[in-house]
């Protein structure tokens, strides 16, 4: 009995912790975001539509914030792509697995294309002449599906660890962030051949998705920072930081009608809307602890490295935990000093599922959820 107790005890705990309010226009009672990975606007009902990879549900958000179920149909999705009033949706898992696309005007579903033998695909666009590109992060490969022979051919094949996807039709191009370890390269494609070419190595600062404002400036989010930058038309300068303090920001998105930048906080459980028309990106950065936890790639399908910051020097320890509360390694317990840390966690011997990590550091503790799949 005291077993279960102890059990009950941290799942509760856990439960609590993934319920946080989302960061909207207007709070919301309930929130309903599970590991949100890409958002889109929807003008034709004047709201947001949010894709959930930790349930696989999309979500709505209205004018005044409150939440409400799109759909629930599917059980693990990543970019979602709102095009033409069709939202098209990257489905990871049985038994949608490829392109589904459901009508805004009804809130129906369209159709499903399926796409074989697939990693993890993540993110979409379409090129404005037939066709939407899917990355594929796992299987480094670039998808391309032909809306007019409803048929998908593997574009790319490899493109390594293809993150986000925009198109670039002004150059004929697509731009997908390659996440190369160091580099990170923003990487263009020829819309006509498949060529590839580096239009800037971004040095971390990119890392998940990407934007264009209407002066055709590109926008990147970057978990390692949590950051968002901008970069100029012709990517001779440096980035600029226009927003901070976010929690895994994933795809995001920028609705150019309001000028906001909309990004997904994967570990936060919610949706930062930044205001582009602030005057400087102090303005807009987003107040964070100064202690800060995250891992990456999450999900993942081997290891996962956790990357965290410490105010000061003293005894830190990480430990993880399976969905039970059952304590299963222990991959910290020393004492280090101020600043960056990471941490490489090895899940090779274990099954896919939902596991949890806490970090203790002084007064300061925080678990987070991540998700293996095999």
């Amino acid at each position: 009995m005291k077993k279960r107790s102890k059990i009950s005890v941290f799942a509760s705990i856990i439960a609590l912790l993934a319920m946080i309010a989302i960061s909207s226009p207007s709070a919301s009672a309930q929130n309903l975001l599970n590991n949100p990975e890409s958002v889109v606007y929807d003008s034709l009902h004047d709201r947001y539509l949010v894709s959930n990879f930790g349930d696989g549900s999309i979500v709505a958000i209205a004018s005044d914030g409150t939440q409400s179920y799109f759909d629930t149909t599917l059980t693990r999705i990543a970019g979602i792509l709102n095009k033409r009033d069709t939202l098209f949706v990257a489905s990871n898992d049985s038994p949608y697995i490829g392109l589904v696309a459901y009508s805004l005007q009804t809130d129906d579903m369209l159709f499903f294309l399926p796409i074989p033998s697939v990693g993890l695909l993540n993110d979409l666009d379409y090129d404005n002449q037939g066709y939407i590109y899917i990355s594929d992060y796992w299987d480094d490969k670039l998808w391309r599906v032909d809306m007019n022979a409803m048929s998908c051919t593997l574009f790319v094949d490899p493109l390594q660890a293809p993150n986000g996807v925009i198109c670039d039709t002004l150059n004929n191009r697509l731009l997908v962030i390659s996440v190369v370890p160091g580099t990170r390269p923003i990487v263009a494609v020829d819309f006509t051949n498949g060529s590839t070419s580096v239009v800037v190595y971004t040095y971390g600062y990119a890392g998940d998705g990407l934007a264009w404002d209407d002066q055709g400036r590109l926008y990147t989010s970057e978990w390692s920072t949590n950051s968002c930058h901008r970069y100029d038309t012709s990517f001779t300068h440096p980035p600029e930081t226009v927003s901070s303090g976010h929690d895994g920001p994933a795809d995001i998105y920028i609705n150019r009608r309001d000028n906001i930048l909309c990004v997904p906080n994967f570990y936060r459980h919610d949706v930062d809307f930044v205001d582009l028309n602030q005057s400087s990106a102090d303005d807009i950065t987003i107040p964070q602890n100064y202690y800060s936890l995250s891992n990456y790639p999450n999900p993942f399908n081997a290891g996962t490295t956790i990357k965290y910051s410490l105010e000061s020097e003293g005894p830190v320890s990480i430990q993880v935990f399976d969905l039970m509360g059952r304590r299963i390694e222990t991959l910290v317990n020393t004492m280090q000093n101020a600043g960056g840390h990471c941490i490489i966690w090895n899940a090779d011997r274990y099954s896919s599922g939902t596991y949890f990590y806490r970090i203790k550091a002084g007064e300061y503790s925080e678990t987070r959820k991540m998700m293996l799949v095999k």
